[in-house]
C-alpha cells in the first residue's frame, strides 16, 4: 500500500529540517536493537534523535501492518465503528493513525507511552493530521509494564509491537489489563517472527479462556491448529519515500513488513452485532430469535444468516490463506486454516469460477470453498 498520505505528509514535515545524515547512525543503532531482540522492559528509544529515526525507519512499515490488521476487523464486523481508541505503548502514535484511517468516525484517542521523546515526536506529528481526534489526542506518560498500571476503558484497545518489549511476567499482567480496558475489541500486533507469533498465540489461548470471540485472522474460536514449529504471519507492503529509502539504505521502492496479530471481541459486542445483523436482514419483519452463547451455531451463525437463512454481508470467512498461493500447471494450491484444522485446497481449471478466485487470492485473504 502507499503510505496514508496525511501520515506521509506529517512525517515529511517533522523531518523537513533534519538531515538524513544525522538520522543514519540512529537508524543503524535502532536496527541493531530490534535484531538483537532487546526487550524485557528495556527501551528501544533513548533520545529525541532515536524517536526521529524511528518515524523515518519503522513508522511507515508498522503503520502498514496495523492498518492491514484493522482492515480485517472491519471486514468481519463492518457495521461496528469505534468511537474511542486507546493506543497502548503508542510510540509516536502509529496505531492510532491507522485506526482513524480505517474508521474516520473515531472521536477520541488516548495514547499511553513511556518515553517522553516518543510522546513529543508523536504530538508533533499529530499537529499535521487532518483528523480532529488525532490533533486532540490525550497523551499520558505511562509505564504500561509496571505493576498496577491501568488505562481507562475504550471501545477499541490497540497494543502494537508492545508485548515483546516486556518481560514474560509483565506481558501476562498487561494482557489482563488490556482486556479489562477493551469495551468492545482488543487488537494485538507483533512482529511476524516465531517469537512474535508465540506471544500472539499465548494471548489467544488466554483470551479464549475468557470467552473472547476471535475476529481475525482466525476463522474460528477453536485451538490453533498450527504445529509448534510453525508460525502464523502475514505481510504488508508499503511504498518507501525518498527519506525512507535513504535511511534504510534500500534501493527497492517498497518493503514488506511481516507481522502476526490477533483481534478479539468481547462476547457482548458479538452478541449485539449478531442480533443487529439478523434484524437488518429479516425481510418478513419477524425477528429472528436472538442467539444465545450456548445455542447451536452461536452468535456467528446469527451473524451469517438472516431470518430467511440468507447471507448477510459480514462474518468470518470459513478459511484463511496462510501462505502465498502456489500456482502450478493447471491448478493452484492454497494452505488454508479452517475450524476443522489446516488443509490444502487444490483448485483446478475445470472449475473456472473457483480458479479465477484462487488466481486472484493473496496470502492472508479469506477463502470460501467452491
Amino acid at each position: 500500500m502507499d503510505l496514508d498520505s496525511p501520515l506521509r505528509t506529517a512525517i515529511d514535515s517533522v523531518l523537513a529540517h533534519v538531515p538524513p545524515s544525522r538520522l543514519a547512525p540512529h537508524v543503524q543503532a535502532l536496527s541493531q536493537r530490534y535484531r538483537s531482540g532487546l526487550g524485557g522492559g528495556c527501551s528501544f528509544i533513548t533520545s529525541e534523535a532515536d524517536a526521529l529515526a524511528y518515524i523515518a525507519y519503522r513508522m511507515p512499515a508498522t503503520f502498514a501492518a496495523v492498518h492491514a490488521a484493522l482492515q480485517q476487523v472491519k471486514d468481519v464486523i463492518p457495521g461496528w465503528t469505534p468511537r474511542s481508541v486507546a493506543d497502548v505503548g503508542a510510540g509516536p502514535g502509529t496505531a492510532a493513525w491507522a485506526a482513524v484511517s480505517v474508521w474516520p468516525e473515531v472521536q477520541t484517542v488516548t495514547s499511553y507511552e513511556r518515553d517522553r521523546a516518543m510522546m513529543a515526536v508523536g504530538q508533533r506529528l499529530a499537529v499535521h493530521s487532518p483528523h480532529p481526534a488525532l490533533r486532540a489526542a490525550v497523551w499520558q506518560q505511562a509505564d504500561i509494564g509496571a505493576p498496577g498500571w491501568r488505562g481507562s476503558p475504550h471501545q477499541l484497545v490497540l497494543a502494537s509491537y508492545v508485548l515483546g518489549e516486556l518481560a514474560d511476567a509483565a506481558q501476562a499482567v498487561l494482557m489482563a489489563t488490556l482486556w479489562e480496558m477493551a469495551e468492545d475489541v482488543l487488537v494485538i500486533i507483533e512482529p511476524g517472527t516465531p517469537a512474535g507469533f508465540a506471544r500472539v498465540r499465548k494471548a489467544r489461548e488466554w483470551l479464549r479462556g475468557l470467552g473472547a470471540h476471535i475476529l481475525a485472522p482466525c476463522p474460528h474460536d477453536g485451538a490453533c491448529p498450527l504445529p509448534a514449529a510453525d508460525w502464523c504471519h502475514f505481510a504488508a507492503r508499503v511504498a518507501r519515500s525518498r527519506v525512507h529509502r535513504h535511511v534504510k539504505q534500500g534501493e527497492l521502492a517498497y518493503e514488506d513488513e511481516k507481522f502476526s496479530f490477533l483481534a478479539a471481541a468481547k462476547p457482548e459486542l458479538w452478541q449485539r452485532w449478531a442480533r443487529s445483523a439478523s434484524a437488518d436482514h429479516d425481510p418478513a419483519g419477524s425477528r429472528a430469535r436472538p442467539a444465545e452463547s450456548g445455542s447451536a451455531g452461536g452468535p456467528e451463525r446469527a451473524a451469517q444468516e438472516g431470518a430467511s437463512g440468507g447471507r448477510v454481508p459480514a462474518a468470518r470467512p470459513p478459511g484463511r490463506i496462510l501462505r502465498h498461493p502456489q500456482v502450478r500447471s493447471g491448478h493452484i494450491r492454497l494452505l488454508v486454516c479452517t475450524a476443522e484444522g489446516l488443509r490444502e485446497a487444490v483448485v483446478t481449471r475445470k472449475d473456472k469460477a473457483a480458479f479465477r478466485r484462487a488466481r486472484d487470492a493473496r496470502w492472508g485473504d479469506g477463502w470460501h470453498d467452491p
